[in-house]
């Protein structure tokens, strides 16, 4: 929707604006809701690059400099612009008019995380995977007490985002390995949590384990993160 509003004439990129967010008024004291949140880190971003009216032509002018979860909303933002710029303006607002009244968001309930994750990968098997990080991140921060989770989740968010996605998750074959001391016989995931005892305890392994084998490995490969405190 963001991407079309940018492509048309003024008149109809602010009705597309109501489908992207409300605006709030100071006389009724509200705040603008947005109808899409990200997780916290990327919230901001999304919301000044994507949802507000002049974002994506911010978006096209920042630098290489990006986490990698912000540098696939700006190349997915660039793809839309280059792909809509090929129709004409009738047909982008066609296709807006398609997605807001033809398509719907199917809500899909699983017994089980297993389950979760069986149905997961039919459904998204022509899309990006679902790392094995991804299943041990909901594991283990859904095994620690509510109050101290926003914590820890911004400590795992943080080393991912200074390895970066693809080497944190050669970092879990790395600790697999280092608890294991076999070549892998089995997936990932089940090997990690069968051999790394310290996954039953969440805490601990993120503080004892996971932290202090990120700045390991960080220094290993020479990357130069913000620092990671336990």
């Amino acid at each position: 929707m963001a991407s079309i509003r940018a492509s048309v004439s003024e008149s109809h990129a602010s009705d597309l604006t109501r489908l992207i967010y409300e605006k709030g008024s100071a006389i009724l004291g509200t705040k603008d809701r947005f109808r899409l949140t990200l997780r916290e880190r990327d919230t901001d971003f999304f919301q000044t690059y994507i949802q507000r009216e002049d974002g994506i032509t911010k978006l096209a002018k920042l630098d290489e400099n990006l986490a990698d979860s912000q540098r696939n909303i700006r190349d997915n933002a660039t793809l839309f612009e280059r792909r809509l710029k090929e129709l004409p303006e009738a047909d982008r607002l066609q296709l807006a008019q398609f997605a807001v009244t033809r398509c719907y968001l199917v809500v899909v309930a699983t017994p089980d995380l297993d389950s979760a994750y069986r149905i997961f990968s039919v459904f998204n098997s022509r899309g990006l995977d679902l790392a094995p990080t991804d299943i041990l991140k909901s594991e283990i921060i859904g095994g620690i007490p509510e109050v101290q989770r926003d914590v820890y989740t911004k400590k795992w968010e943080d080393a991912e985002e200074d390895l970066g996605r693809d080497t944190f998750t050669d970092l879990f074959s790395h600790i697999r390995m280092v608890y294991r001391r076999l070549k892998p016989k089995g997936t990932l995931l089940k090997e990690f949590k069968e051999h790394v005892t310290e996954v039953k305890q969440p805490v601990k392994f993120i503080d004892q384990v996971l932290l202090p084998m990120t700045t390991a490995y960080e220094d290993i490969l020479g990357v130069c993160p913000r620092k990671i405190t336990g």
